[in-house]
This record gives C-alpha cells, structure tokens and sequence, in this order.
C-alpha cells in the first residue's frame, strides 16, 4: 500500500491562513525590519505565545519579497530527525526544486544514517532564488543529531539559504557564535507578548470597548502579556455562542473577569477556557471534547466520527469565533485546537466520556482515514482505539515504506509499543524493521532485547516458517545491519556468510554491503589478511553499483584495514581519493565523509603528521556523536586522545567530557575501546597512578569487570597495548617479555603489523631496562623493518627517550638495515630521537613528511612544464586530483605558486627523484 505524504503532513505546504486579525508584536516588527534579514531567526517560547501566527505573517511577507519560502509543521509524530527530514524533502518536492525524488530514493538505498540528511541539504542550496526555512514546533524533534543539522544549515550553507525557527524549548544550535558569524536574531517570550498597543488593537477589531490605558495596562498585567490568555479573554468578553451564532449569554466585564485569576499560565488558560465553555450549548461542548481525541480533523471526519449532524455548523461556528482553533493549511479545510485547550478538552473527555463511546468514536475515525487512503493516521488512532487487529493488518502493510522509505524511526516504534502493550506480537517482518527503528534511533539496549525476541520467535514461532524466501532474505540482511549497530559481530559474520551463500548474485550494492559486513568482522578480530580478502571482493562489487555512499564506506574499511597493517600512507592516499570521487557526488559535508575524515586522522597521525590530524580530529570529533561505527569510532578515537592533555576539566579542543560524550552514543564497548586509549595516553604523560586507576574501573584485567552490555574484547590494539604496557611501567619480568613475544607472534600471524610495531618497541623497552642492550636493538630493528614500508612513524615519536637511548651515531647497518626505505627511516628517527616530543609538528618538510612519490613524479612534471591537464593525461587522474596533490605538496614545501614549489624542490635536491 503506498504512503504519500499527505499521510504526515496535512495537504498545505504553506503556513496555515488564520482567520482573525493578526495582531502586530514587537517580535513581528523587529524581524521585519531586519535588513539584510538575517541568517537564522529563533522564536523560543511557552505555548500560546502566537509563535506560529508570528511565522505565518513572516512567510507571507518574505516571500511577497522574491523569497522562495519552505513551511514544515512539526508534531508529537516527529520525535526524531528522519521524521522532520521527511517533512523537508515532501515540502522541497512540494516547491518544485528539482531532484529530490532522485536523491530521496538514492539515499534509501544504502543504509547510512546521514545519507538522507546530506541528499536533501545538498539540493537546499541549489536553488537560484534565495531560499527560507521554516520549521514551526521544531521542539517535537528530540534527536541528538538535530544540532549537528542546524550547525550545518547555518554555518555550513550560503547566504541565499536562511531559516526560521520557533520551539517551546531550547534550540540546539550555538546561537552566540550565530550572532557574531552568520547573523542571528533570538526572539523571545518577552518580544511576543502583547503590550498596551497589541491589546487595544485586538479589542477594537473584536469590537471590545475599554476603559482606556489603565484597564489595557491591568489586562496586560494580569496576563503578563500572553496572547493566548488575552485572545480568549476578549471571546469571553464578547459572550458565548449558541446553535445560531448568536452571542448566547451577555459579555463579562473586564475587571470582573480579571479578578477571577492569577498565578502561572496554565491556571490563567484553564480559568479562562472554562469561562469561555460555559457560554456555549452543552451539545457543543460534548463535540468539542470528542473531536479533541484526534490531533486534526476536518468537517467530514468530525461529522463521521461523532455521528452528529450539526458538526459542520459547529465546527464554522468555532473557527469564526476565534476559541484557540486553528487551520493547518492555507484552504482552511483541516484544523487543530491549541494545545492548551486540546489538554483542558482532553481532562474533560477523561471526566465525561465513557470508554466505550470514545473507543466507538475513534474507531470510526480510524476507519474514515483508511477510507481516505490515510493509513497512517488510521493506525495511529485505530490504536488508540483499542482496535489492535485493524491496526496490525494496516502496519504490515505499510512498515517497510515508513521505515524504508520515510524514515519515520519513532512513529514505527510507537505503534509497535503499542501492540506489544495489548499482548500482540507483530508479524516478522514488522519486528524486524522495529529492531532496525531502534537501533537508528540509538536505543540500543532496547534493540538488543528486541533483537533477541526476534531470534527466539525464528526458531520456534510457525509465522517465521511461512514467510517466502526474498522476505526472509530482507529479514536477514536487516538482522545483519542492526548486529554490526548493536556490536553483535560474530552473528553479524554467521549471517553474513549465510546471506552470500544464499544470494551472492543479487544487486552489486547489497553484495558490498553484506560482504563489507563480513570485512568489519575480520577488522575487529584482528584478521587482516581475511580483512584485506574481503575488502577486495566489496570493491570489485561497489565499482559496478552507482552508489557515492557504498564507495565512502568500503573505502573508509580498507583503509582501516591498511592501519592495521602499518600502511598509514596508503591510507591517507586512499582516503584522499575516496573523498574526492564520493565528494562530488554527495558534497563535502556529506557525514560519511566526516567519518571518513576521522578514521584519515588516525593515519595522519601515524605518519607522524600531528598538526593535519589535530585538525581533522577536531573537525570532526562532533559529527561522531552520530554517525560511524565501533570500527571507524576505535580509529577516530585513538586519533583524538593523542592530542587529550589528560585533564577532566580542559576547556575547548579535545576534552575528556567530549570524548566520552562520543563514546556514549555507540554501544559499550565504545567506552572501553576509549578507556583502553586513554590509559596508554596516561602512561606516556608519566601519569601511572591515574592510568591504573582507569584500568580498573573499565576492567581491563578482569573481564568480569567489564561494562555491562560490552561484547567480549579482543586481544589486539589498544586494548591489548594498553594492559601490556601498564604491566611494563610496573615491572620487568621474564613472564610479561614472554607475553609480549607470544603477542608479537600472534600480530605477524594476522598481519597485524602496527601491533606487532607497536609491541617490538615495548618489547625494547621491557629489553633496555632489563640491560639487554643488544636484544632491544634487535627488536628496535624489527620494527624499523616493518614500519618503514608505510612510513609509520607514530610508535616511534611516543618513545622518543627510548628511540634516543638505543640509536648511536654508528651506521645503520649495524643493526641489520639495508633496504633503501629502511634506511632513510632510519635516518628520521635519529633526527626526531633528539628532540623528544609526544608527536611531530606537520610543518615545512619536516623527516616525517616528505613529498611522497606521486608528489616527487609530480614535481618532474611540473619541471618539464606542464600544466595540471597535461600532469593529469600523463598520470591518469582528474584535474581536481592534480590539483588536490598541488594542495599539499605547496603545504609541505612552504609555498603558495608553482614557481615557487619548483625553486624549493631543487634546493632540496627533490627534482629528479622520481
């Protein structure tokens, strides 16, 4: 059954058109004389401040002025980011801006949480007309990653794109640097309230005598302003309203009426609502409680859902006179109440109507939206009903379009709750797609639970044996996805190796991402070699899928791969080419790049290259909060704490709070990958008490100790360096050189060369302290001989003291150094062992970052003068490549033109080299 957008979002894509008289506020005007208008207006403040009618008048205004105008509505249904972004993408289709489908439909097909989120932000900014954003309510969004979203469309996007956005609670967005860098105007109750003037104007237009600016100012003050107390002050002082229309009961008096309340504001709504309530005819009343069950209604669903004739009459009656209903779209055909009366009808109705009449009432209202095509609104109220049998044949119908194809992550998760509270099970498929709506949506321990329900329900519930075999195909990828979300690797791997045998021949995307799945797993046990098979066989298949984001992730995974194995330049190279080539097709603030750009920080820093990782470490430290993988999070994160000066309570940077912060948003064994950091951070800070310390609060030698939900950790990395290294600042002992050696055996095994590095240098160390000169110079040479390959020179700048104790001015062949790139290592490390620091600064052309030898054959190009689209034929690449090498080699040399760039490589005896 097909969803469209009219599903969510009633059939207006533009503010709703009120019909009272709009009453000027000091907000309206102070916006509408801002010129420029500014980048990003916010409206903050409690229910009933007219923070919509203020929008409204503002859309209507700005885009009489050229503007293209873009109005999205948000509700209790849109908790989560999917959910606005589904609203934006229908509001920009609505609009006319070309390619949304296109690119709605892309991002569906690879399942990265940003995708959708980098399609639609992509296509905002396109348009020639400047562009404003409207998002009403936007405090229904509770993500953590709706921050990240606004930091983007403010900071992140031209001027020509500008927003406006008004919330009953705090924005998540940095509004003081907004202010300062993009231009800002922050609105609040206080600029929204009505003030002597607005209270005059709206009295006058109701036709309201009053006793002049001490009566206005006593209104004002016993209302603090709040418009929605004095707009139904003034129907009250009009009368109330009888089945004519009439004016049913003589107008209160205003100091009468004043004198009945006070305190906060919803004490002065409830008194006033009720006031109001008592002019109107019982029977309305009883309407006006039973429509208050659904969140919008129209004179047709009124009418079906209470049976009663009059509705049509009544509900006209109700919008003329103003009581606190108002249109959600610009035909006025649909409406809502307010918030505050719907809550005061709502208390009334749990007084008044008997469950049986307001179950009697929804149902038929269920049933109206399905005969309307309406099939969400027909579950969502079907189950407030109690008409679970309805509603679960609607949502197995609909689950995949609203999760697949809507992203509506919360709504999903409502309804499922909602039959698992009555005692139904839903059907697999459904079940599967909640687990998935779970784990998008962060909740993991919930996801796990739901997960294990699942798997239990396979194995013995007689509905999993019947579903057909592309069903149970679907099912199965999905299970695979949420495993790797949830940390489950090893079902991860099982199911995997099941999917391709199974189905090895489907679409080229979905092999890549199944068989990327099996690499993941190969990466986390420290299987590099079965890694490095796997990663090869999801290139091959992603290189006949027409897919930017499966290219970013499958590049992102070997390059995770070529870390493991000390190949940090091949790395770095290959994460500069994959930027480039997804870049261009998704943009370069697409969030799989800023993983991409987390994981290139850790092979930055490997290469000794500390000032471009800072940089990216930082840059993108944020956006990891909500989008990655334990995979890319273990990479990213050991990036990070090398920069971490060891304190809790730094300010700015790479903090201690931050880093947890990050570290919380994945599953638990995120916060031991980065404890395990953290403590080999401590001990090259010479900090032994505090990294013993952390040790035992995050078990890392006792695994009965370990966070709860925590898969079981693997003896590779830092979680293996940092126990073994903690073991050596506390002793020497024969037992832990055999520990190490064990381990060393076991990291050649797997191919797990930057451990093996990293524990040949521990095992120096552990030899050096011992008086073992000769076997620490040994095990100096080993690693020299397998770091050397791919420049990882990281290792060796932490062990500085050690590196400067064991080299001697002899030549290197001394200890068993003969190849050529072996030796010129060699050489960097004698010039970093005498000035022993945590990492090497990227400046100049510093040892630790010489052109590479694309730069070097590069520059001979450049020598025989060509220019880039010459250098590009010659070497096979793009112009945007070329100029992308240019970039850096200008950066290393310490220059800015070409001229330049070839008088510095022949004074450094570069040109020729190639």
């Amino acid at each position: 059954m097909p969803v469209n957008a009219t599903d969510f979002s009633r059939d207006g894509f533009g503010p709703p058109q009120f019909g009272f008289h709009v009453v000027p506020t000091r907000a309206l005007s102070m916006a509408l004389q801002m010129d420029p208008f500014p980048k990003v207006l916010t409206a903050c403040a409690p229910p009933g401040y007219g923070k919509t009618v203020m929008l409204s008048s503002l859309f209507d205004e700005l885009t009489a002025r050229g503007n293209t105008g873009l109005w999205l509505t948000l509700d209790d249904r849109d908790r989560d980011l999917s959910a606005l972004l589904d609203r934006l993408g229908a509001a920009m289709q609505q609009a006319g801006i070309a390619g949304v489908a296109q690119a709605r439909a892309a991002s569906a097909r690879f399942p990265d949480r940003g995708a959708a989120a980098d399609a639609l932000l992509r296509l905002l900014v396109e348009p020639a007309r400047p562009t404003i954003l409207f998002i009403d309510n936007l405090g229904f969004c509770h993500d953590p990653a709706l921050g990240s979203v606004l930091h983007r469309l403010v900071f992140g996007t031209p001027a020509q794109l500008r927003l406006v956005l008004s919330s009953t609670h705090e924005i998540p967005l940095d509004l003081a640097r907004a202010k300062l860098e993009a231009g800002a105007l922050e609105l609040r109750a206080s600029h929204l309230s009505f003030d002597r003037g607005s209270t005059a104007e709206l009295l006058r237009h109701a036709g309201i005598a009053h006793g002049g600016a001490r009566q206005l100012d006593r209104i004002v003050a016993q209302t603090e302003g709040w418009p929605a107390a004095i707009r139904l002050l003034q129907v009250l002082l009009r009368g109330g309203v009888d089945a004519s229309g009439e004016p049913a009961s003589a107008a209160a008096d205003i100091d009468q009426v004043l004198g009945r309340f006070g305190g906060d504001h919803r004490d002065i709504a409830s008194v006033l609502t009720r006031r109001v309530l008592v002019g109107f005819p019982p029977d309305l009343v009883d309407f006006m409680v039973e429509i208050a069950l659904v969140r919008e209604f129209n004179a047709d669903l009124a009418a079906e859902m209470t049976g009663r004739p009059e509705a049509r009459q009544w509900l006209h009656q109700l919008v003329e006179s103003n009581v606190l209903i108002f249109p959600l779209d610009r035909s006025r055909r649909w409406f809502r109440f307010h918030t505050l009366l719907r809550e005061f009808l709502l208390a009334e109705g749990e007084q008044t109507l008997a469950p049986a009449r307001r179950n009697a009432l929804l149902d038929r209202a269920a049933r109206w939206h399905l005969g309307q095509g309406d099939t969400t609104s027909a579950i969502s109220i079907a189950l407030e009903a109690g008409s679970t049998a309805l509603a679960q044949e609607l949502l197995d119908r609909i689950a995949h379009v609203v999760v697949g194809h809507h992203g509506r992550m919360s709504q999903l998760i409502q309804w499922v709750d909602k039959l698992l509270a009555a005692g139904i099970a839903p059907s697999p498929e459904v079940h599967t797609w909640f687990v998935w709506a779970l784990s998008d949506s962060l909740q993991y321990e919930r996801a796990r639970q739901a997960l294990d329900d699942l798997d239990r329900r396979a194995a013995t519930d007689a509905a999993f044996q019947n579903i057909s075999g592309g069903v149970q195909q679907r099912i199965l990828f999905t299970r695979m996805l949420v495993n790797v979300w949830l940390d489950r690797l090893d079902s991860a791997h099982e199911q995997a190796d099941v999917w391709l045998a199974r189905d090895a021949n489907a679409d080229a995307l979905k092999v890549a991402t199944v068989t990327s799945i099996a690499g993941i797993v190969d990466i986390d046990r420290g299987t590099l070699s079965a890694a490095r098979a796997r990663m090869q066989l999801a290139e091959a298949a992603i290189s006949r899928a027409d897919s930017a984001y499966g290219l970013a992730w499958v590049g992102i995974l070997r390059a995770c791969v070529d870390i493991g194995q000390a190949r940090p330049n091949a790395a770095s190279d290959l994460l500069v080419a994959t930027r480039e080539r997804a870049g261009c097709v998704i943009g370069p603030d697409a969030s799989v790049l800023l993983t991409l750009d987390f994981v290139h920080a850790r092979a930055l820093l490997d290469q000794g290259r500390g000032d471009a990782a800072r940089k990216l470490a930082e840059a993108s430290l944020q956006r990891a909060m909500h989008h990655g993988i334990l995979t890319t999070l273990e990479e990213g994160l050991a990036a990070c704490v090398a920069f971490w000066k060891g304190g809790e309570d730094e300010a700015g940077g790479i903090t201690a709070d931050l880093l947890d912060r990050v570290a919380h948003c994945y599953p638990a064994r995120g916060l031991l990958l980065l404890g395990a950091s953290k403590i080999r951070r401590l001990l090259q800070l010479g900090r032994l008490a505090e990294a013993r310390s952390l040790s035992e609060r995050i078990g890392l030698a006792a695994p009965e100790r370990r966070a709860a939900g925590a898969e079981r950790m693997r003896e590779r990395g830092d979680w293996l360096l940092a126990r073994l290294e903690l073991e050596a600042a506390q002793h020497c002992s024969s037992e832990l050189a055999l520990q190490i050696e064990a381990s060393i055996k076991a990291a050649r095994i797997d191919q797990r060369h930057r451990d093996a590095v990293e524990l040949l240098l521990l095992s120096a160390g552990v030899h050096q302290r011992k008086g073992q000169v000769h076997a620490a110079v040994r095990q100096l040479s080993a690693a020299i001989v397998l770091a050397a390959p791919g420049n990882l020179i990281h290792p060796f700048n932490t062990r500085s003291q050690l590196i400067a104790r064991l080299l001697s001015e002899d030549e290197a062949r001394t200890i068993g150094l003969t190849g050529a790139a072996e030796l010129a290592f060699f050489e960097r490390l004698r010039t970093f062992a005498s000035a022993p620091t945590a990492m090497a600064p990227d400046r100049g052309v510093g040892r630790a970052d010489e052109p590479t030898p694309r730069e070097i054959e590069l520059l001979d190009l450049l020598d025989q003068g060509l220019n880039n689209e010459q250098v590009a034929g010659r070497l096979h690449l793009s112009v945007a490549t070329v100029k992308w090498h240019l970039h850096k080699l200008y950066a290393k040399l310490g220059v800015r033109s070409r001229s330049a760039a070839l008088a510095r490589a022949r004074s450094l005896k570069l040109i020729g080299r190639a």
